[in-house]
């Protein structure tokens, strides 16, 4: 009886060592994990370019600061904080930083729902506030000379006037213009465009 408790001990230590040693994802492992789950899942090539990108910085900006990155489990609020910290302190822009949380944010929610990681390190952890400035605008001389720049004589004149017209009237982006084909134009009524092509990939 006692051989047999010895035996079912050392099993389940077994068990456990097994399972501990799976449970241990190091940062680049889950990253590369990350990026093929957006691929699969169908995101655009410029929102994975995205992710790639801001995550390698974020990992160069860990090491920096001695994050545990061979083992995302032992991830805590503190090095997010201090991730922060230490871009303030290299003069990043709170727009740059801004950037990178959301992306980190996402990675290790996906972390969360892999259970490598037992809380998303983020949690409680907001964005930093931005200064919003008005940026310079146009005066009315201004626009006048802009609009009577293209010659309407010509298809390119018509073409330019017909995209500066559309921007203006519609606030939609320059990649969701360039999309546009025929079969999106209506001229019906006061006239209108289907955005097929948008950036979170609901038409409108």
């Amino acid at each position: 009886m006692k051989r047999r408790n010895t035996v079912t001990k050392a099993s389940a230590r077994l068990v456990l060592q097994t399972e501990t040693t799976n449970q241990i994802k190091p940062y680049h492992e889950a990253v590369a994990e990350f990026i093929k789950h957006c691929q699969i899942k169908g995101l655009s090539s410029r929102t994975v370019d995205f992710y790639v990108k801001e995550l390698k910085q974020t990992r160069r900006a860990f090491a920096e600061i001695d994050a545990p990155l061979h083992n995302l489990r032992q991830f805590q609020t503190h090095h997010i904080e201090q991730l922060i910290e230490h871009h303030q302190a290299l003069g990043r822009a709170v727009s740059t930083i801004n950037s990178r949380l959301p992306a980190s944010r996402t990675f290790f929610s996906f972390c969360l729902r892999k259970e490598y990681v037992t809380a998303n390190p983020h949690d409680g952890v907001n964005q930093l506030k931005a200064r919003h400035e008005v940026g310079p605008t146009f005066t009315k001389r201004q626009l006048k000379k802009l609009l009577d720049a293209p010659g309407l004589t010509t298809f390119i004149g018509l073409r330019d006037l017909t995209i500066m017209l559309t921007l203006a009237h519609t606030g939609i982006r320059l990649t969701e213009l360039t999309s546009l084909c025929v079969q999106d134009v209506s001229f019906d009524g006061k006239g209108s465009i289907t955005v097929q092509r948008a950036k979170n990939r609901y038409a409108r």
